[in-house]
């Protein structure tokens, strides 16, 4: 729960909703309206205030970093036909559908002293024949 409530402060710090410099409710009182422990919500403060998005202040409680490690401000809208590379992520409009490749994975599960090559393989001949002994000589 306390990575929840991090993550939602930071969302409201990224989207300029809390803006820097801007007090954070009190720790008792916001794990009173959430109904956490005020532990809980102690432990999402600190997370924020280790990446450097808090600054505690005493008595006076949290307040967003003046200067907070993310971008603050939203993303501009790009022209058409540009694609936009800032996110990581690629353009879902691109990838190949997968439902076809997907349902052709074997879903039996695969253990340790299995045979090593696939049933399906045209090299597989069947599980593999332990190896024969060989007679040992004595040196002469």
């Amino acid at each position: 729960m306390a990575a929840t409530i991090a993550g939602q402060i930071e969302r409201l710090i990224a989207a300029g909703e809390l803006r820097p410099g801007e007090r954070l409710p009190a720790v008792r009182t916001l794990a009173a309206d959430l109904g956490v422990s005020p532990a809980t919500v102690a432990a999402g403060y600190r997370s924020l205030r280790d990446r450097g998005l808090v600054k505690p202040d005493g008595r006076h409680g949290t307040a967003v970093a003046a200067q907070p490690p993310l971008r603050v401000r939203p993303a501009r809208t790009l022209p058409p036909g540009v694609r936009d590379l800032a996110s990581g992520n690629p353009d879902p409009a691109a990838l190949p559908p997968l439902g076809a490749a997907l349902a052709q994975i074997d879903t039996a599960h695969k253990l340790y002293g299995g045979p090593a090559i696939l049933p399906h393989s045209p090299r597989s001949r069947g599980p593999a024949s332990p190896p024969t002994a060989s007679p040992v000589r004595s040196p002469s």
